[in-house]
C-alpha cells in the first residue's frame, strides 16, 4: 500500500510502506492513503512503525574480575565511586588556608625572595589537601605564612635601617656646617 507523507510543510509521495520505514521518520510525522479519512501520525499505524533500537546488553559493575580464581572471602568491589572534588581528603578536617594573598603582597611590596618561596608553598596547600595528605597541607600552609612573615620582617628591618642611616647622616652633616 502506498502512503503520502507530510513534512516540511508540504505533501510528498506516494511511497511504499517499506520505503517510509527506511526513511527513519519520527513517529510524529503525518501520513495518509486512500483508505484513511484524515492524516495520522506514523506511530499509530502498525505497518509503518519505526524499528526500535536494540537495548544494549547488561553492563556488569566495574570491579576487579576474578579470572576464575577463588575470592578468599574478599568482598566484591562494586561500582567505581563517583568523582568528587575533595576525593581522598578527610571531611573531618577543614581545608587549611593557603595564605596566597599575603604571599603575593609580600612578594610585590616587601621582599621578593621570601615572597616567591611563600607563593610556592601556598600553591601546594590545595593539591596536598585534595590528595588526602592533610598533615602535609597544614605544614605547607604554616610554611607559607612563616615565609611571608619573614619577608615582612626583613623589609621592616631594612626600612628602619634606611631611615636610621638618613637620620644619622643628616645629624653628622649638621654638625660639620
Amino acid at each position: 500500500m502506498k502512503y503520502y507523507i507530510y513534512r516540511n510543510d508540504r505533501q510528498e509521495g506516494p511511497y511504499e510502506a517499506k520505503t517510509i520505514v527506511n526513511m527513519r521518520l519520527s513517529n510524529d510525522t503525518f501520513v495518509w492513503n486512500e483508505t484513511m479519512s484524515d492524516w495520522q501520525p506514523i506511530g499509530t499505524i502498525p505497518e509503518l512503525q519505526q524499528p526500535q533500537a536494540p537495548t544494549p546488553p547488561y553492563q556488569p559493575n566495574y570491579g576487579q574480575p576474578n579470572y576464575g580464581q577463588p575470592n578468599y572471602g574478599q568482598p566484591n568491589y562494586g561500582p567505581s565511586p563517583a568523582y568528587a572534588v575533595n576525593q581522598g581528603s578527610s571531611s573531618n578536617y577543614p581545608k587549611p588556608s593557603s595564605h596566597m594573598a599575603l604571599a603575593i603582597i609580600t612578594t610585590l611590596m616587601c621582599c621578593l625572595p621570601t615572597g616567591i618561596v611563600a607563593i610556592v608553598k601556598s600553591g601546594k596547600v590545595d593539591s596536598l589537601y585534595f590528595a588526602g595528605r592533610y598533615d602535609e597541607a597544614v605544614e605547607a600552609s604554616k610554611s607559607s605564612m612563616n615565609w611571608s612573615i619573614a619577608g615582612i620582617v626583613i623589609s621592616l628591618i631594612a626600612w628602619l635601617a634606611y631611615v636610621l642611616m638618613i637620620f644619622v647622616f643628616g645629624i653628622s652633616m649638621a654638625a660639620y656646617s
